[in-house]
């Protein structure tokens, strides 16, 4: 079943290039990266708070892991260009794995443990999701990039659904090192999983930053400082939750069992709403604008939750707006790309801007901590800060949206 459905995206969709193990490779390197990321990564800022740091040092380590991407974010780019996308999204995963150990490593290394963990999932990170973007934005067919992105989507999700709270019950049975050699195990196999998948985009890419059309994707590198924001609350917002409103609940079942719950939701609008902004492309600038404003008063409501039920709520809500600018936004974006020139180019734009912004985010946060002595009021301000910047990502004006506002 599972052969019969990767089949039918091969030959409808955009790994046209690509024979039936290669595209598995590609999907299935994915899935197990998801994986993962879910059962280990989730926990890293509770897993620091469970052993003993405070609030304020996690964010100290924030600002640490986010000065470290934007560092990498320029030295990703220079690595596509000249290994291409494959190569370099076979190493990310690679790179992941000392990060994981050094984290496991925490009562034997102490603060270098925390150190040479944030360098190497920063880097990896980083070097993944340029990778993806460019190569996403290579191989997708123009036609169908909105159904294409709703098949990574559930993918990716389909990982998310379960070992969220697999990986909470085994930090919380075992203790969160279990999690991360388990998770450290899965990224082998992914990476093995991309050995199998030969190129099918471009080896080598040449960085024309003269003739990069700078002033017409202006808006657009701009909006991305709005994200970075919202990177920072969704780090954060467990810790709220977990010492303000379910206290009850253990840190990692509380984040695990969230985690999956999300992931759900996203994983049942995917699909049907990828279809649906084929169908009427028109609508996807409408889908964006209002997706972010839902999220963002989202972002701002649920500093009023009390209970259990109002944190299943807002997770299913926020989860719902997030999918909704995501995929018309993704497809705007490699709809840019593919009008840009220069993609590698454009991608260091888009994510130095993101990656800026989330290091000025957690310096904000670091400072409310830092003048606001009670531990609810600073986080409070903080996102209600986020949720007022997030608004920013919402002028993003990309080329299909202006062709949408002409119809």
């Amino acid at each position: 079943m599972l052969r019969k459905f990767l089949t039918e995206i091969r030959y409808r969709h955009f790994w046209r290039k690509a024979t039936y193990s290669e595209l598995s490779g590609f999907y299935v390197a994915e899935l197990l990266r998801a994986m993962a990321l879910n059962l280990a990564t989730l926990f890293i800022y509770a897993f620091l708070f469970v052993k003993g740091y405070s609030l304020f040092y996690i964010a100290i380590f924030s600002v640490y892991s986010q000065l470290m991407m934007l560092i990498f974010s320029i030295l990703s780019v220079y690595l596509i260009a000249y290994f291409g996308a494959n190569r370099c999204l076979l190493t990310s995963n690679f790179i992941y794995i000392p990060a994981l150990l050094s984290f496991s490593m925490l009562d034997q290394w102490g603060e270098w443990a925390i150190a040479w963990g944030g360098l190497f999932m920063a880097f990896s990170t980083v070097l993944h999701n340029t990778s993806y973007n460019v190569l996403f934005s290579e191989i997708k067919s123009a036609n169908n990039c909105g159904k294409e992105l709703g098949y990574m989507i559930i993918f990716q999700k389909l990982a998310g659904i379960v070992t969220p709270l697999i990986g909470g019950l085994l930090a919380s049975r075992f203790g969160a090192e279990i999690s991360m050699w388990v998770a450290t195990g899965l990224f082998i196999v992914a990476a093995i999983s991309l050995l199998n998948a030969q190129a099918v985009a471009k080896k080598h890419h040449y960085l024309n930053f003269h003739g990069f059309p700078w002033r017409a994707y202006m808006s657009m590198i701009i909006g991305q400082f709005g994200r970075g924001f919202n990177v920072v609350t969704v780090n954060f917002w467990p810790f709220y939750m977990m010492l303000f409103v379910v206290p009850t609940i253990g840190a990692y079942q509380l984040i695990g069992g969230v985690g999956s719950l999300s992931a759900a939701v996203m994983f049942v609008v995917a699909f049907g709403l990828g279809r649906l902004l084929d169908r009427y492309p028109y609508c996807g600038v409408w889908f964006f604008r209002w997706g972010v404003v839902l999220e963002s008063v989202i972002m701002a409501v649920r500093l009023f939750i009390t209970s259990m039920l109002g944190v299943v709520l807002s997770e299913v809500g926020y989860s719902v707006a997030n999918l909704v600018y995501l995929m018309p936004y993704s497809k705007a974006r490699f709809d840019a790309a593919d009008k840009s020139g220069s993609r590698v180019v454009m991608e260091l734009a888009m994510i130095f801007a993101w990656n800026f912004s989330s290091l000025v985010a957690s310096i904000v946060l670091l400072v409310c901590l830092i003048y606001i002595p009670d531990a609810k009021q600073a986080l409070m301000t903080f996102f209600t800060i986020a949720s007022a910047m997030f608004l920013i990502f919402a002028t993003s004006q990309f080329p299909m949206f202006r062709k949408a506002r002409l119809r």
